[in-house]
């Protein structure tokens, strides 16, 4: 599924009200969606041959890949993201110790990642694309 055109008559899985509308639009008109309850239940329907696909987070999902029995069996597409959005990290209230080590890392790996450190470039290249 690498263009919006290799969805054509695709059964693709998703979560009612997740996806950016626009997100939606490039593949609705061509495949038929079906609606699930969870991420997990969307991994199952493409485990169990249910649906071609589950359209969702390719971060979360390739995060969720790399926990099933065979995660070589499976493959996050498009290799580039079709839509860019914002990432986050919720952490706990009233844990400063642990935001101060979430915001560290975050800044370094950017820093990394800003100076050409190839294990930064990879690592944001692959989650959040090259653009």
């Amino acid at each position: 599924m690498s263009s919006p055109d290799s969805f054509e008559d695709k059964r693709i899985a998703l979560i009612e009200n997740i996806l950016r509308p626009d997100a939606i639009k490039v593949i609705e008109s061509e495949v038929d969606i079906v609606m699930v309850d969870s991420i997990e239940a969307g991994l199952k329907a493409v485990e169990d041959g249910e649906v071609d696909g589950f359209a969702f987070d390719g971060t979360i999902l390739e995060g969720m890949r790399q926990t099933l029995d065979e995660p070589d069996d499976y493959k996050v597409v498009p290799e580039q993201a079709y839509f860019r959005h914002g990432i986050a990290c919720m952490v706990p209230q009233h844990d400063s110790t642990f935001l101060d080590l979430v915001n560290l890392t975050i800044g370094k790996m950017m820093d990394g990642y800003i100076n050409g450190d190839p294990r930064y470039v990879e690592i944001v290249n692959r989650y959040f694309g090259e653009d």
